[in-house]
């Protein structure tokens, strides 16, 4: 089962006519992810701090991600997976498939999950993005 956003950047993240989705629906969907897929959509690499932290390891899914700028107190290959386009079928095959991969999964998701709730209240972070996006603020 897979689930692709696609965002243009134009409007509101995760929504659009009958399609429409909301914070708590995709919450819920990376609740049930293994995997959160992070591909950048220009030549920026930004740290996507509310998609990776908040939608990817808040909710448990370890997060598989092309490398991205540093960000204080989270580290590409410790607490996420980060590995170029033409490397991500691979990583994707063994983090699913591969009796390797998922223990590997289960290291970065338990640090991830243990080190990053320490360093960050990300219940509070968390809570903070969805009031904004209830008010409209939050744009893509």
């Amino acid at each position: 089962k897979s689930f692709i956003h696609a965002p243009t950047g134009l409007g509101l993240p995760l929504t659009g006519g009958k399609s429409a989705i909301g914070i708590e629906k995709s919450l819920a969907l990376a609740r049930d992810a293994k995997v959160l897929l992070n591909i950048h959509r220009d030549e920026f690499s930004y740290f996507e701090w509310h998609r990776v932290m908040m939608i990817g390891i808040e909710q448990g899914a370890v997060v598989l991600s092309e490398p991205c700028f540093m960000s204080p107190g989270v580290v590409a290959d410790r607490h996420f997976v980060a590995a170029g386009l033409d490397q991500m079928p691979g990583w994707l095959v063994r983090l699913v498939e591969s009796p390797e991969g998922e223990v590997l999964a289960q290291q970065v998701d338990a640090l991830g999950a243990g080190e990053l709730r320490e360093r960050f209240d990300l219940r509070n972070e968390l809570s903070a993005l969805a009031f904004l996006h209830s008010t409209g603020f939050c744009h893509a």
